[in-house]
């Protein structure tokens, strides 16, 4: 998913995600925010594992 949003203190800026389904138990997240000369960077990774039964 693409997108843009607006900082008070930065202005506006897009931003990219990325999910990403590793197995039926694990999957992550990722957003990149673009600068406006399209240099992309990653702010945020968030991995999830589904906690097993027992």
């Amino acid at each position: 998913m693409q997108g843009n949003i607006f900082f008070p203190f930065r202005g506006e800026t897009s931003y990219r995600t990325v999910l990403k389904i590793t197995d039926e138990n694990s999957h992550s997240y990722e957003m990149y925010m673009i600068e406006k000369d399209g240099t992309k960077f990653l702010t945020m990774k968030t991995a999830y594992t589904k906690k097993s039964k027992g």
